[in-house]
């Protein structure tokens, strides 16, 4: 037990989803670009980071292939980053990392899936073990407990996921969240401070668009959306999709999200580095 004081969170601690090729990567890596945030250790799980090879300076990426891989990052990090860590030594890295990205959890509880099921070695052309209630309320225990013990590190920490679309049978709407089956989109997303929705651009529906005009003629942001933009994140929670800004600061939307940006709407400060790599 111990008193808290919330003046004292200064760490980033972040959840970006979205379909593939909307910016989650690139977002999360820019946190290499600024001193504040940088270095960073990536740890990837199927988040392709081939997309951030034009950025001048890059996280370190380590890739974990199983659910285990996840145990010995955490460890060192949570034991103080000691450099003679067989983690340390094995991948050759360069200690102290301020920043840890993990890229990204729909892999995670994938992995944690195949685990249970025992479908880890299924070949391309096998049908996989179907899974069942109590396969569901195993991964639902370690993907809490993953992302209570990674988003607990003293550290920023930023997740990313892939985004899915669940059916309301009563009413018939959607709602677009977090890719992880069952009660773990809610349980992961609970331990971010902030849960950004990215969208690409060209996927924008009008209403959005028009919504975020309103926002900039009234001062509330300044960023515009306009041909320039690439991407956008969107930190308001609506009846079509999850989102949320614990922090107060992010404002309705941001577009082409960078950590800079973000760290600037949250902290205050002066970006170290332009804010559209």
């Amino acid at each position: 037990m111990k008193r808290t004081n919330v003046d004292d969170y200064q760490y980033l601690k972040l959840l970006l989803y979205g379909e593939p090729g909307s910016g989650k990567t690139r977002a999360s890596a820019s946190a290499a670009l600024d001193e504040r945030t940088s270095p960073v250790l990536m740890l990837d799980s199927g988040g392709n980071p081939i997309s951030i090879r034009s950025y001048a300076k890059k996280p370190d990426i380590v890739t974990c292939d199983e659910l285990a891989d996840f145990n010995q990052p955490y460890e060192w990090l949570a034991a103080g980053q000691p450099t003679n860590h067989v983690f340390c030594t094995t991948y050759k890295l360069n200690p102290p990392y301020k920043t840890v990205i993990i890229d990204g959890v729909t892999e995670v509880q994938r992995m944690s899936f195949r685990l249970v099921t025992n479908n880890q070695r299924t070949g391309p052309g096998t049908l996989p073990s179907t899974a069942e209630l109590q396969h569901f309320n195993r991964v639902l225990g370690q993907m809490v407990a993953f992302a209570r013990l990674y988003f607990a590190l003293p550290m920023h920490v930023i997740v990313t996921s892939l985004e899915r679309s669940d059916k309301d049978e009563v009413t018939g709407a959607m709602m677009l969240k977090p890719l992880l089956w069952g009660q773990s989109s809610s349980e992961v997303a609970g331990y971010a401070f902030a849960v950004g929705r990215m969208v690409h651009r060209a996927r924008l529906d009008g209403r959005i668009k028009q919504d975020a005009e309103a926002y900039r003629k009234l001062g509330i942001v300044e960023d515009s959306i306009d041909e320039s933009t690439t991407s956008v994140a969107l930190w308001t929670p609506t009846g079509k999709y999850v989102a949320k800004d614990q922090y107060g600061a992010l404002g309705p939307y941001m577009t082409d999200p960078t950590i800079t940006k973000i760290f600037d709407r949250i902290y205050g400060g002066e970006p170290n580095l332009p804010t559209k790599p």
